[in-house]
């Protein structure tokens, strides 16, 4: 099987105990037998703990906690993510008192939140770009808010929405633009309550060309918003059978093949399956996807 090795960050890698190369965000691979196990170790750069595991069939479906698993036909991605920080001491960030709450930034390895209510006592992880976050007050609940991204709690502590991306406006509702994961740099103006999702729009950085139309038409359904702009007329009125047929996915991707869009499909925690598509354009827009 080809398996193909990714991180989060800059680190050295180990395959077998030999080592193999620089993993990053470009993909390294190589022709590997899962039968007997493979002993993978990914030792990033600066102040961060290296991530080590065996990559065999049990582990194709219940992957370690800071390794996602991205699955096709006689193929595998391996990703590290969340490296933990190598000091183990707890470090408190801040603390403070909000709304009849008390909350603690702190970092023990990860960087961790604790609220304390009167309905009880929450603790959770949270991504490294909070670590600046601030928080608020809001009408229903609290507010995390960094220069990256944003976190939105219930009154209780409940961790309603953890995204990327830069708020607008935190009143009875909130608005923020989110970037979305996919190569053409669009971001989604979406618009919440109560961490209910009230609308999406796609805004597009660049014009949307050949087979990213199809990819910019997977965004939207994605999110949520208006996909119709990127379908022909002759397939508008089914643009409900269409969400139904791509059923749900956490993001989109462009494969090698230079006429297929692909989607994200999670099947259990941690792990994924990669699912293409073939794209048919009529007058530069999609008039059909079918299953590559």
């Amino acid at each position: 099987m080809r398996v193909y090795f990714l991180a989060e960050r800059p680190a050295a890698l180990f395959v077998g105990g030999a080592y193999f190369g620089r993993a990053d965000s470009f993909a390294r691979s190589a022709e590997v037998a899962l039968t007997d196990g493979l002993l993978l170790s990914f030792v990033p750069s600066g102040d961060f703990l290296p991530l080590q595991f065996t990559l065999g069939e049990d582990t194709l479906f219940s992957p370690p906690r800071g390794i996602s698993l991205y699955r096709a036909e006689n193929l595998l991605a391996v990703r590290a993510h969340g490296f933990l920080h190598a000091d183990p001491a707890l470090r408190v960030i801040w603390q403070t008192q909000l709304g009849g709450a008390r909350l603690t930034l702190f970092r023990q390895g990860a960087l961790q939140l604790t609220v304390q209510t009167q309905a009880g006592f929450r603790i959770a992880e949270l991504p490294d770009y909070l670590q600046d976050c601030t928080a608020a007050v809001q009408p229903h609940g609290f507010l995390l808010q960094g220069e990256r991204g944003f976190c939105d709690l219930s009154p209780e502590g409940e961790m309603r929405i953890l995204s990327e991306g830069r708020v607008l406006k935190a009143e009875e509702t909130l608005r923020a633009e989110v970037p979305l994961g996919g190569c053409l740099g669009h971001t989604a103006l979406c618009e919440w309550k109560e961490g209910k999702l009230l609308s999406c729009t796609l805004r597009a950085k660049r014009q949307a060309e050949g087979r990213s139309i199809a990819l910019a038409l997977l965004e939207s359904a994605r999110i949520g918003a208006d996909c119709t702009p990127f379908l022909h007329p002759s397939l508008r009125g089914k643009a409900g059978e269409l969400l139904a047929f791509l059923g749900s996915f956490e993001d989109v991707f462009l494969p090698k093949e230079a006429d297929t869009v692909g989607i994200v499909c999670r099947l259990r925690e941690r792990v994924y399956a990669l699912r293409s598509f073939r794209v048919e354009l009529r007058d530069g827009l999609v008039s059909n996807l079918i299953p590559a």
